[in-house]
């Protein structure tokens, strides 16, 4: 299992002042609480630009999760190229 299909922490649902989760629910994955964080974009982009008179298609959840997907497996790499060097040096110690 990669790290963005490992449960996301912390498991329990926190909400804000206005009501809106700000924590993964029980079972979500990292990548998709990166994707639920960054829906709401996505969603006033859709509104914005998806217009009948000639303007792209934007398909919200899908952008979301690909990006998300794309952001999860970008921060492995920074984390496991950030972790090299210093488990290299101990091990040649």
């Amino acid at each position: 299992m990669n790290n963005a299909q490992a449960p996301a922490y912390p498991p329990q649902v926190l909400l804000d002042n206005f009501q809106r989760p700000v924590a993964p629910f029980p079972g979500m994955t990292k990548q998709e609480a990166v994707a639920l964080a960054i829906l709401p974009y996505f969603l006033d982009l859709a509104e914005r630009k998806n217009t009948p008179a000639g303007g792209f298609v934007v398909n919200a959840i899908h952008d979301a999760l690909d990006l998300a997907e794309h952001f999860c497996q970008a921060s492995e790499k920074r984390i496991r190229d950030a972790r090299t060097p210093e488990l290299t040096a101990i091990h040649d110690a």
